[in-house]
């Protein structure tokens, strides 16, 4: 708005100019001496004196021929001292006006060009995101039900069908491999992680990966990871197990033996021998392994709890 009003202003001045007689003058109260005011848009136009050197600014008998007396008027002034203003003054709106806030937007413009490009959309914090807006379509369908009263019972009774994920060819949605130790995790409580997985954080399960968390047992298995299949890697871990040190070592490895530099997800669950896993916010098992994590100081290493999808 304000560089349109200023080219406007601009254009409209120098169009009445054209188009029209119009005299310019000056008089002050307090600025009496015409030499002051010639030092004064001398200064003023200094940033297009250069290359306007004649008309850049009236001169000093122009100025003092274009000051105007009240009692007198402009009949005793001179025409050519009264329209020697209007290059000055529309130089003055061009450099003070125009220019400045033309140089701020393509500055604005040059800098949010440059941020979007190193913008990284790939980037761990924004996984979770895209696998959303990557994610089937869920479909419900239902009978029409009253409105107008509360209905206290269970609101899925009255639908045709359960809700159901619609399979989309055109969105394949994000794929993940899953590292988790077998021993730890019986077959019940892998099923449901692959199904949390699947429901509640929107990855599809390519692939799962026994480990011994011993790196160099697993080393072979994780470097035959395909980068170009595989958008996230999801390590399983109980959250009770303390974040030792051996352990925070073996994730760190782990992160940089991913072929492609995948992200890294360790997805906290509960006691794998209860039927229960999600694992609370509040929990303070949970608030150590964060912190822990963090202090690694990796940010392509990402902590999260379990949500099991009755949750």
């Amino acid at each position: 708005f304000s560089i349109s009003f200023s080219t406007g202003a601009l254009i409209g001045t120098f169009f009445r100019v054209m188009v029209s007689d119009i005299a310019f003058g000056w008089q002050s109260t307090i600025l009496t001496s015409s030499q002051t005011v010639h030092m004064i848009i001398a200064r003023m136009a200094w940033p297009w004196t250069g290359w306007l050197v004649s008309i850049a600014h009236p001169r000093l008998d122009q100025i003092e021929g274009s000051r105007i007396v009240l009692k007198d008027g402009i009949s005793v002034l001179a025409t050519q001292d009264l329209v020697s203003w209007w290059p000055f003054l529309c130089m003055g709106i061009l450099f003070y006006a125009v220019l400045p806030r033309l140089i701020l937007i393509l500055a604005g413009l040059f800098a949010q060009r440059r941020a979007l490009e190193g913008f990284d959309f790939k980037s761990p914090m924004f996984n979770d995101l895209v696998a959303r807006m990557q994610s089937p379509l869920l479909f419900v369908e239902s009978r029409e039900m009253p409105v107008s009263r509360v209905i206290k019972e269970n609101p899925i009774k009255f639908m045709d069908r359960v809700p159901q994920f619609l399979d989309d060819p055109v969105i394949q949605g994000q794929s993940a491999i899953v590292l988790l130790s077998e021993k730890a995790y019986g077959k019940d409580a892998e099923e449901a992680v692959l199904q949390g997985i699947e429901v509640t954080m929107f990855y599809k399960v390519k692939q799962i990966l026994d480990i011994d968390f011993n790196f160099d047992a697993d080393e072979s298995a994780i470097k035959k990871i395909d980068p170009n299949e595989i958008d996230q890697v999801i390590l399983v871990q109980e959250v009770w197990q303390p974040p030792i040190r051996g352990l925070l070592f073996f994730i760190s490895r782990l992160a940089k033996a991913v072929p492609g530099g995948l992200p890294v997800l360790v997805l906290l669950t509960g006691d794998a021998g209860q039927p229960e896993l999600t694992l609370d916010a509040d929990d303070i098992d949970f608030d150590i392994w964060k912190n822990a994590v963090f202090k690694l100081g990796n940010s392509n290493i990402r902590v999260k709890r379990f949500i099991h999808h009755d949750s």
